[in-house]
């Protein structure tokens, strides 16, 4: 894609971005899904039993990592103030 085209789509998801995932999510959350895993990996390899060679406090850090990372997108718009919807949105 030219860079132009990839400027103006990252400009518009700045601007627009986590209040229209926060719709998509609550109002087509089969859309929200296939918008999810189109920015995965292709290669994305889901192991699930790494789990079981890690410790109970490896587990509770991973798990507040995640949420930590995941949190900005599930937040209502209306709970992000304007300095936090530029950050959900990978904003400066």
């Amino acid at each position: 894609m030219g860079d132009d085209f990839l400027a103006a789509v990252r400009a518009d998801f700045r601007a627009h971005g986590a209040g229209v995932l926060a719709e998509v999510r609550a109002d087509k959350p089969d859309q929200y899904l296939k918008i999810v895993l189109s920015v995965l990996p292709k290669d994305f390899d889901v192991a699930v039993n790494q789990l079981d060679a890690l410790s109970d406090d490896e587990i509770r850090s991973r798990i507040r990592a995640l949420e930590n990372v995941v949190k900005p997108f599930l937040e209502e718009p209306s709970d992000l103030g304007p300095n936090r919807l530029s950050d959900a949105a990978g904003g400066a």
